[in-house]
């Protein structure tokens, strides 16, 4: 391994590599050599050019660059971390690189960015010459946004770089990297130090980002385990969200199905990947010196944890204890 092999999902890029030379597979393995260069090439243009400029745009924003697309590759060489042998190595390059561009769209503009990633990535066509391998990149990062409909992906396509034909998954990578952003709202995509400057449309965010300690995915136990710890002075405080008010505690349980209704969605495009079948969530209350645990509890969500109710009311229901009423009695 080089320095530059950051992530178990760039090591295998690596690792493939080296089993194309030990099977004698010489073009492939020199196609790979360029393929690994060329990513390292584009990690450090949005590194130096598009991630500092989507900060200096959004600055309120939790992190959309270098921190929030480190998450997502971390995440994602988790979720596959048995099944590499189910992707070529054009998949695993592909998927890196529509990671390294998914919000690269919001140097032009915010409301349409997954849509405007196109123009980034068509600027880098004097690295990539093949289009089929550029728009197969495009495709898959364009595909992370909700408002685009993975069903109008293609199941499974092709694209050629220099006279080789690659295989590609198309929707299931889509998929893949739609779950992966999700779930990537961890305490990690914010500056703590800045929390109390945060302007008052933005704090929610910044709060549940905040309290999120770890996202795990364990392909191994088929689950996603999150790990949110709550300063009590903030557990039924108020927000700004939209245009009205919303209850912190309860902009957690909604963001929690708001992931997990991602994760039906995306989970039956990858099913032949990788399987991924709960949520497992650990919520602490803690002292606002985040020194002692005051209350907490930990459940599971899966397919049957709520169906015709939302999650907000069902764990209401299954937990009375922790209705706001409730806590409100408790810690108020």
């Amino acid at each position: 391994m080089t320095e530059r092999e950051q992530f178990k999902l760039e090591r295998v890029l690596l690792e493939k590599q080296n089993e194309l030379y030990q099977r004698q597979e010489t073009e492939r393995y020199n196609n790979l050599i360029e393929l690994r260069e060329i990513y390292y090439k584009l990690k450090d243009i949005v590194n130096e050019k598009y991630y500092p400029e989507i900060q200096r745009l959004f600055p309120w924003y939790t992190d959309h660059g270098q921190r929030h697309v480190e998450s997502i590759i971390h995440a994602m060489g988790n979720l596959l971390i048995h099944s590499y042998g189910r992707l070529n190595e054009m998949e695993i390059f592909i998927l890196l690189c529509a990671c390294i561009f998914h919000d690269t769209g919001m140097t032009i503009s915010r409301n349409e960015h997954a849509d405007n990633v196109k123009q980034i990535i068509q600027n880098m066509r004097i690295l990539i010459t093949d289009i089929t391998v550029l728009y197969q990149i495009n495709e898959i990062a364009r595909a992370h946004s909700s408002k685009r409909d993975l069903s109008q992906l293609s199941l499974s396509d092709s694209c050629t770089f220099k006279d080789i034909n690659y295989d590609v998954q198309t929707r299931a990578l889509a998929a893949m990297l739609r779950l992966a952003d999700d779930i990537s709202e961890t305490r990690y995509r914010i500056d703590p130090d800045l929390l109390s400057k945060v302007p008052e449309e933005n704090i929610i965010f910044w709060q549940y980002a905040n309290a999120v300690e770890s996202v795990v995915i364990s392909a191994t136990d088929m689950n996603c385990k999150i790990k949110i710890s709550i300063p009590k002075s903030i557990l039924l405080k108020e927000f700004k969200y939209d245009s009205g008010k919303k209850i912190f505690f309860e902009y957690v349980l909604e963001r929690i199905e708001k992931s997990y209704k991602e994760r039906v969605l995306c989970s039956i495009e990858f099913r032949n990947i990788v399987v991924i079948s709960a949520f497992v969530i650990e919520i602490k209350i803690m002292s606002d010196d985040m020194f002692d645990k005051i209350g907490g509890i930990k459940f599971e969500v899966n397919e049957n944890y709520f169906q015709t109710l939302s999650l907000k009311d069902a764990f209401y229901k299954k937990n009375p204890q922790w209705t706001i009423d409730a806590l409100k009695k408790q810690y108020l």
